[in-house]
């Protein structure tokens, strides 16, 4: 939700900057700008991770981001904003995919569920909070949510203090290939979850970037309530994905994935129709729950088809899908928005979260649970790996052969 602590800002941006031609669009692609550089170079991150080490891409992500992420409380004209908000895609993609990473090095398993639904609990957890900020701040002025971004300093002294780079050696590599993934069917499978991240992304950053502006013309919205229904979608993300490994454990990863997408059907007909508070955050409730089991589910099932040596261009790969959904998701919404016409808009974002949970159920019918499943195939990656430091090592290590016994 980086891009998104200022979306209850956007009105006020494009009233500042009313007389810039095509205000209306780049004053949205504000919101999806960083989502563009994220995509691009989350590749080259991944690479650089894998490279040069996790710690320096993280610390010099974090920096970075605080630097491009302020940069709207005084740059003078929409062009500059929107070149600030590319440099802060470049922080994202790199502070995302080696945390992520980071976690995959450290934890296997379990431990390694439990961790990644914590990562998107939090992530969910603060976008509510950094929603609900930018929202009180835009109603005083539209450049005061850009303040937000300078939390990043405290994160990156806490990152300093306590997070060593892995040692390579504690890292068991089993595949020495260049993807570092066994077979068609595994390329296959990375390939799908990829579509699937993308395809979930665009439809929750409609939310974002959309609703605002139907929000004032139904509701009459303040920037702090518009905050507030965004946030809400977020709030109830959070909740869901520390759900997500009870959910997997249930009824598996390919009905999990399904069950992302059914709820959004429902939620997205409903605010398309909504003309009441209480229909909008309803219909925000079963999207927020659906789409918070996506990041835990895809990004586990990434983590146990790549090999260490190549875990960060994999979950690299991932980062890109998922930010390229959120930059494309205005561009396709803007021909459906002739007139304002937010009912289809929403009517076409159920369709396509029908179709989604539809593939996956196939994929769940004909997936082979040699690679659905937590361990790979005879002859495949082996996912057990030695955290480099810290005290986990023994347990974590005992808690993977188990699973795969």
């Amino acid at each position: 939700m980086a891009g998104a602590i200022i979306a209850p800002a956007l009105p006020g941006i494009h009233a500042a900057f009313i007389n810039t031609a095509d205000a209306e669009l780049l004053t949205r692609l504000l919101l999806t700008t960083p989502a563009l550089a994220i995509a691009l170079s989350a590749p080259v991150a991944g690479y650089l991770i894998d490279r040069v080490g996790r710690r320096p891409v993280l610390l010099t992500g974090l920096v970075t981001y605080a630097a491009a992420g302020t940069s709207g409380l005084y740059l003078p004209s929409l062009p500059w904003l929107l070149g600030g908000r590319l440099v802060l895609g470049l922080a994202v993609a790199a502070t995302m995919t080696a945390t992520t990473t980071l976690i995959a090095d450290r934890y296997a398993g379990p431990r390694r569920a439990r961790f990644l639904a914590c990562q998107a609990a939090f992530t969910g957890l603060g976008g509510v909070l950094f929603l609900l900020a930018g929202g009180g701040m835009a109603d005083h002025h539209w450049r005061m949510p850009f303040a937000v971004y300078v939390v990043s300093l405290a994160v990156l002294v806490a990152a300093l203090r306590t997070l060593p780079e892995p040692s390579r050696g504690a890292l068991i590599q089993r595949d020495a290939g260049d993807l570092g993934v066994h077979g068609e069917t595994h390329r296959r499978l990375i390939a799908a979850l990829y579509a699937f991240a993308f395809g979930a992304m665009a439809l929750m950053f409609v939310l974002p970037v959309q609703l605002p502006f139907m929000l004032e013309e139904r509701l009459g919205a303040s920037g702090l309530s518009t905050g507030l229904a965004i946030g809400s979608a977020t709030f109830w993300s959070a909740l869901a994905s520390l759900s997500a490994p009870s959910v997997i454990t249930r009824i598996g990863r390919p009905r999990t994935l399904a069950l992302t997408f059914a709820p959004v059907v429902v939620g997205y007909l409903l605010i398309g129709h909504a003309s009441t508070w209480v229909e909008i955050f309803a219909g925000l409730l079963l999207v927020g729950a659906g789409l918070g089991l996506l990041m835990p589910n895809v990004a586990m099932w990434l983590s146990v088809l790549a090999a260490p040596q190549v875990r960060g261009r994999v979950l690299g790969g991932l980062t890109t899908a998922t930010f390229a959904g959120q930059f494309i998701s205005p561009l396709l919404a803007q021909p459906l928005l002739s007139g304002g016409r937010y009912e289809r808009l929403f009517q076409v974002g159920a369709g396509l979260a029908l179709a989604l949970a539809l593939v996956a159920l196939l994929i769940g019918r004909g997936a082979d649970h040699g690679v659905v499943e937590e361990h790979a195939p005879s002859g495949g990656l082996e996912v057990v790996e030695l955290p480099a430091t810290g005290r986990d090592d023994e347990d974590d290590h005992r808690a993977s052969g188990e699973e795969q016994r």
